[in-house]
């Protein structure tokens, strides 16, 4: 995964996660056990999820998960 901050000059800053950190069954369950008092969600949909995300990427490997940005002020992209 890549954090990808233009602000505007030469040289983005890029930050770089291993997806894999985000992607495996011991993130799965504590972000499911942080999420479970606010939605609901339980650790196996979570699984199936992050494992939905990581086939799509095989597919996708330049998809942008988030994209925010305008003309004033610096764009942020997240690329999974």
């Amino acid at each position: 995964m890549q954090i990808i901050i233009n602000e505007g000059n030469d040289v983005p800053k890029i930050i770089r996660i291993p997806t894999g950190l985000l992607t495996n069954r011991i993130s799965a369950f504590i972000a499911a056990h942080t999420a479970m008092k606010e939605s609901g969600i339980t650790a196996r949909q979570l699984c199936t999820l992050m494992k939905a995300v990581k086939e799509y990427r095989k597919d996708h490997p330049e998809w942008a998960l988030v994209e925010v940005g305008s003309e004033d002020s610096p764009s942020v992209r997240i690329i999974i």
